[in-house]
């Protein structure tokens, strides 16, 4: 009876080893399944990785990231007048109405904006079109010159880019919409979106 007792004791530690082998094993599958399914595109011969719900590519060996792959956004009208505007620029201004209820998806833009093309050697200054409580200057169209250009991002109820008298106008009619219409702007000025 001993003997059987052992024999009992002994296929339960096989089993439950057995057991935590299998467990294991499925943990790191799962773990290998989910990097590979990181995706992998092109468009118009730059690489595009997705990873943690952004585009990632190089430009010049520099990594920018989007929110929109540019299938998404490619269709958003954009003049080369605009891109060649911002292109020969060494400064921009980027203001915004400091109470848009797109108020945060108007600063998630700008600071994307600021930080890609600080990557371009490019001086970004940001304020408001009125003052405001916070330290930072008042910008509207006034301040427009055709070596500054400013943008302008506005809540409205049509999306676009569009340009009058050295002002460039983000309009979009959702916050998702504008940070679409910024990822249309930075794929046309890197050259990715002609």
């Amino acid at each position: 009876m001993k003997r059987h007792d052992e024999a009992n004791e002994k296929r339960k530690k096989l089993g439950m080893s057995v057991f935590i082998v299998i467990i294991m094993s499925l943990s790191v599958l799962g773990y290998m399944i989910g990097k590979e399914g990181d995706v992998t595109t092109k468009y118009n011969n730059f690489k595009f990785s997705k990873s943690n719900n952004q585009w990632a590519t190089k430009v010049d060996g520099k990594q920018f990231l989007f929110h929109y792959h540019p299938t998404q956004v490619d269709s958003i009208n954009i003049s080369k007048h605009i891109v060649e505007k911002i292109n020969n620029s060494y400064q921009l201004y980027q203001t915004s109405d400091e109470n848009s209820t797109y108020k945060e998806a108007i600063a998630l833009a700008q600071f994307e904006i600021l930080n890609s093309l600080s990557q371009r050697n490019k001086y970004i200054v940001n304020g408001f079109t009125k003052p405001s409580k916070f330290s930072l200057p008042v910008i509207n169209c006034f301040n427009a010159t055709i070596t500054v250009p400013v943008i302008i991002f506005e809540k409205s109820n049509i999306t676009e880019i569009s340009e009058e008298n050295n002002c460039i106008f983000l309009r979009a009619r959702s916050e998702s919409d504008m940070i679409s219409i910024k990822d249309r702007l930075l794929y046309g000025i890197l050259g990715i979106i002609a």
